[in-house]
């Protein structure tokens, strides 16, 4: 029960802050569009005529309320360096749009407030072109993240509901048991590879018991290694997967490690994915404990 409600939580936390991300940034981006149109037809008069400056620094404040609110409030930044760089240079275009505002606003009308006025509508135009790339960049990545979260999703849904992967992985425990810490010897190994019985599920000696037990591993690890490359290939979201299976891949993969080492001594291949993944995430899960650590000692102290 503790694990479901682990994996609850976190998918409820992903769906709320996606809705988040996409109705804040459809909203900025609209206002954006219709505040550059609007700039782009030379209006010398009319509503937008009057109120120039307050379309402009409504559409600015829109867009960072609904692009990097969002993005602080959920503490996840899933753009990559692009996204940040580019946000610090729309940004700066808005702060030097913004003084150049003032700054007409400061002069008194004439030949000068007319070069300065042309001066804002270009500062305007360059700003708005900025964060309609930035806007679609971030849609673009949006959509991304919402496909790898659907398939992850699915994947997990998949482990829970397949009466086969449950039944593998219950033939799995049967002989080693998580909960023992029981790990799998390369001599244990080295039997079942040996071995040519086909067996049942009645009556088996304790020997096929054991190569029953270690063919489950194989079929989980054949899985893993299946989830591992589609993280890599970017189809799957890495984040998700660790906070719900990671331990349980760590852990799984930990007991089985020797069928791991047997399958790579023929082929570098076999398996490359998974353990890449592995040391990434156990390294993560030790760091992730020792802060852990840390905040508690600190509390205690």
């Amino acid at each position: 029960m503790e694990d479901h409600y682990t994996i609850s939580d976190t998918i409820n936390s992903i769906i709320k802050r996606e809705a988040n991300f996409f109705n804040y940034t459809s909203i900025a981006i609209s206002l954006l569009i219709a505040t550059f149109a609007c700039g782009a037809n030379g209006h010398s008069e009319g509503f937008y005529a009057d109120n120039k400056l307050i379309f402009w620094i409504a559409s600015y404040l829109f867009f960072f309320i609904g692009v990097f609110v969002p993005l602080n409030k959920a503490k996840f930044l899933p753009y990559g360096k692009r996204f940040f760089w580019g946000g610090f240079g729309v940004l700066g275009l808005a702060l030097l749009f913004l003084v150049v505002a003032i700054w007409q606003s400061a002069i008194p009308q004439g030949g000068a407030s007319k070069m300065n006025s042309e001066a804002i509508d270009l500062l305007g135009y360059t700003s708005a072109g900025a964060l309609v790339i930035l806007g679609w960049f971030v849609q673009h990545q949006l959509t991304r993240q919402h496909n790898k979260t659907n398939h992850s999703l699915n994947v997990l849904l998949q482990m829970r509901v397949s009466e086969e992967f449950q039944e593998q992985t219950r033939l799995a425990n049967r002989y080693y048991p998580s909960r023992s810490h029981t790990t799998i010897s390369k001599e244990d190994v080295e039997t079942y590879h040996s071995s040519n019985t086909v067996l049942s599920n009645t009556d088996l000696t304790d020997t096929q018991k054991k190569i029953q037990s270690i063919s489950a591993h194989s079929y989980l690890l054949n899985y893993y290694e299946f989830l591992a490359y589609g993280i890599k290939s970017g189809v799957l979201d890495e984040e998700l997967l660790f906070q719900t299976i990671g331990a349980v891949v760590i852990g799984h993969y930990q007991r089985a490690e020797q069928i791991v080492s047997y399958a790579r001594n023929k082929s570098k291949k076999t398996f490359s994915n998974l353990v890449e993944l592995e040391e990434r995430w156990k390294e993560r899960r030790d760091f992730d404990c020792l802060q852990l650590d840390k905040k508690q000692k600190n509390k205690r102290g």
